[in-house]
């Protein structure tokens, strides 16, 4: 646009075109951020029999007062963002004007949970069909009780799973008794079941424990160095490949020669008086296949970062709330954490997804997928 303003400099005036003005945007919330529909269903007397008629809703018009925005709203509050109901009644009010009691926000609640049932048994099946899958788990509280929470994330879900043990049952019902893929895992017991060429024990995890040989100080303590030490060469040869300065032809060539030295600190370490270092370079040595799986399957990494990473936000709800309090708050939480999840891995939006899911479960329709779709 032209402009006749003067220079701020001699007040002179200027005039002209300027191609490329500078930009300020001012981003303000409306004062009203909520739309209220309001059906009117008049009733009438029968003439002839003298019974009153109600008008009914329109087709796909919910019996409920709250839409399936808010109820999608209502539900990433509590299970993404932490929110406590009394909070959610709250800011419902304070921001949006809309009054909700805490059981309403609990049935909201249990309305998206259901509406996500179908889409998290997807992700599940998803998950147990993947060629790898990192898993995990942490402790939880459910009713008051002790509880674990089970992860596992491939390369296009995360799921998530409460159940009241941490045991090889758990582990198979999240994984599925049949799993075929690769998993990457601690060297937790309730994994042995998981063959040792479909398995990949995180390295992250043996480091602390040979850290920990080191700090026990005699013979133990030079188990460890050795350990750490070889560990520290398979990190940086590893991160050549990442890097593209080496190819997997060149690791799987050098492979050997790192396996003679785990090898070999592993067999001393069984040999070393400290029961407790005996006791994991014995583990370790029969679970050597496990160690070196990622330099043979494509995407497998030495370390289960990925799965501890999709733990965070459910622990720092813990933190907060100390777990779910039913299991019926279990099985919400575990499936919007599902959700959540999945789908900022997947960079989609979070709102619209649930908003959309939920109003496809009210009408009977078939809801959106979790899993990425083609363009």
């Amino acid at each position: 646009k032209r402009s006749a303003h003067a220079c701020v400099h001699c007040e002179h005036p200027l005039e002209g075109r300027d191609p490329d003005p500078q930009w300020h945007q001012v981003v303000e919330l409306p004062v009203v951020l909520r739309e209220v529909t309001e059906y009117r269903m008049h009733c009438l007397e029968c003439p002839r029999c003298r019974e009153l008629t109600v008008a009914t809703l329109p087709q796909g018009v919910t019996d409920s007062s709250f839409g399936s925005r808010l109820h999608a709203f209502t539900a990433l509050l509590t299970g993404r963002y932490h929110q406590s109901k009394r909070m959610v009644s709250e800011i419902l009010e304070e921001v949006f004007g809309i009054p909700m009691s805490l059981g309403a926000v609990s049935k909201c609640e249990g309305r998206v949970s259901d509406a996500l049932a179908a889409p998290y048994q997807e992700a599940l099946e998803s998950a147990q069909k993947a060629p790898w899958a990192n898993v995990d788990e942490t402790s939880w509280r459910e009713d008051k009780r002790g509880a674990w929470l089970w992860v596992m994330a491939t390369a296009l879900v995360t799921v998530l799973m409460v159940h009241r043990n941490r045991s090889k049952a758990a582990a198979q019902k999240l994984m599925g008794e049949h799993f075929a893929g690769v998993a990457i895992t601690d060297r937790y017991s309730a994994y042995k079941w998981v063959d040792c060429a479909q398995r990949q024990l995180c390295w992250s995890h043996l480091d602390r424990d040979f850290q920990a040989m080191v700090e026990r100080g005699g013979a133990s303590a030079k188990v460890g160095r050795a350990l750490l030490w070889e560990s520290a060469r398979m990190f940086k040869w590893w991160a050549w490949v990442q890097e593209g300065r080496r190819d997997r032809a060149w690791l799987v060539r050098k492979l050997p020669r790192l396996q003679r030295g785990v090898r070999a600190a592993l067999h001393a370490g069984v040999k070393c008086r400290h029961e407790a270092t005996a006791g994991t370079c014995g583990e370790l040595l029969e679970l050597f296949g496990a160690l070196w799986t990622f330099v043979s399957v494509e995407g497998v990494e030495p370390t289960n970062n990925l799965g501890e990473r999709e733990l965070r936000p459910a622990v720092v709800m813990r933190k907060l709330s100390f777990g779910t309090d039913s299991a019926a708050g279990s099985r919400f939480f575990e499936r919007i954490m599902t959700v959540v999840m999945t789908l900022r891995r997947q960079k989609r939006a979070l709102l619209n997804w649930v908003a959309e899911a939920y109003e496809a479960f009210r009408l009977g329709r078939t809801g959106p997928s979790l899993l990425p779709q083609p363009p």
